[in-house]
């Protein structure tokens, strides 16, 4: 996309119905397309404080799993386990300085002549709408794949709906343009458009980790409000008030979840995990999923259950009042897993634990599994 105008970096020289009106156009077009766009401005430098954020609680330039977690990335399994945040708030956290680099060229190219054209308000809300559609979007596809721990992080949720409002605009305003801006306008379009849809499918052939469902959400939800949405340039439509109400509630929304990130930063809240007749008090960073398995983002798999009968061999183990047996041992697919196991009533508690990331180490999942049963607890 041109750095200049949404349609291309050409001049908007079209003959709308009278000369005054395309005059009284073009005058007010000058005049919103100043230098200054503090929405712009303000959302790349939240994004470069995240990202110090990032690297102080990570340790280095490339985030830990477990630093990108806390700070609000997408996790479907989050998300359904309460933090609803995460739809807006992983649209402010970025896997490394080249992915925050990228976007933020991205974001500036995009979003300068959005604002100069909706206005900042208008500007703001698209990008905050599109963000958390394209959040939806990727816990949907997770959801589907079954692919429920996966993280997400990134603007280019929010960046494709700008792109997508690029779209919108020109379908807009394509009849005030003169045939060959109107031309060159499409290719440039076009041009972006299979730009994109080659770089999501040579991700995908290549099992690069792109979300091309979020990129999908944001994109078209900013075709959808690209077209309703006011427009400085453009007359007022019977649905111009409503658009713009969805859109500042949409700031507010984004705002507020990113708030919501970040105070659980500075608190995290433990979790509780429950299996079949058992519960448990979790680590913030273990997210329950079904069956009572769960997911650590410092590589741990975790499974509580009660079971009728026990494990043999092992040694014993004091935990949260009772004697434990722990065991290590490999599961049906040759993984090294520990397992502990306590009577309860006519049935046991059994942890089970095993690593999921070659950085885990044994270490670190027996004091995972250790704290779990510790916790656990027959389900009232």
């Amino acid at each position: 996309m041109s750095d200049l105008d949404p349609l291309g970096g050409l001049p908007q020289t079209g003959e709308p119905a009278a000369a005054e009106d395309r005059s009284a156009e073009v005058r007010s077009a000058e005049t919103h397309r100043g230098p200054p766009a503090p929405t712009t401005v303000a959302l790349l430098a939240l994004l470069g404080v995240m990202f110090l954020a990032e690297v102080w609680l990570g340790g280095g330039l490339d985030p830990h799993p477990v630093a990108l977690f806390r700070l609000g990335s997408l996790s479907a399994a989050a998300v359904r386990d309460g933090d609803w945040w995460r739809l807006g708030s992983y649209a402010f956290l970025h896997g490394g300085p080249l992915h925050l680099l990228f976007n933020a060229y991205a974001l500036w190219i995009l979003m300068r002549p959005i604002e100069s054209l909706f206005g900042p308000a208008v500007a703001l809300g698209l990008f905050a709408a599109t963000a958390i559609a394209g959040g939806g979007a990727s816990i949907a596809a997770a959801t589907l794949r079954h692919n429920d721990w996966q993280q997400a992080v990134g603007a280019s949720g929010g960046i494709f709906g700008l792109f997508g409002a690029h779209v919108a605009l020109y379908w807009r305003l394509r009849h005030r343009l003169a045939p060959e801006a109107r031309r060159a306008a499409a290719r440039t379009l076009i041009f972006n458009l299979l730009i994109n849809l080659a770089l999501a499918v040579g991700a995908q052939a290549a099992n690069f980790p792109l979300d091309n469902a979020a990129h999908a959400g944001g994109f078209l939800s900013g075709i959808l409000l690209g077209l309703l949405a006011p427009s400085l340039v453009l007359p007022p439509r019977p649905w111009s008030r409503p658009a713009f109400v969805l859109l500042i509630g949409a700031s507010f929304a984004l705002a507020g979840m990113e708030g919501a990130a970040i105070a659980r930063a500075v608190n995290p809240h433990p979790r509780t995990l429950r299996g079949q007749a058992v519960q448990a008090r979790v680590p913030w960073d273990l997210v329950p999923g079904p069956d009572g398995h769960a997911r650590s983002a410092e590589g741990v798999d975790v499974v509580l259950r009660r079971l009728e009968g026990g494990i043999e061999g092992g040694h014993d183990v004091p935990l949260g009042g009772r004697t434990w047996s722990k065991l290590a041992t490999n599961d049906p697919e040759g993984n090294p897993t520990v397992v502990l196991t306590a009577p309860d009533g006519a049935a046991h508690l059994v942890v089970q634990a095993w690593c999921y990331d070659p950085d885990c180490t044994d270490a670190k999942r027996d004091a995972l599994a250790e704290e779990v049963a510790a916790r656990a607890q027959r389900a009232r």
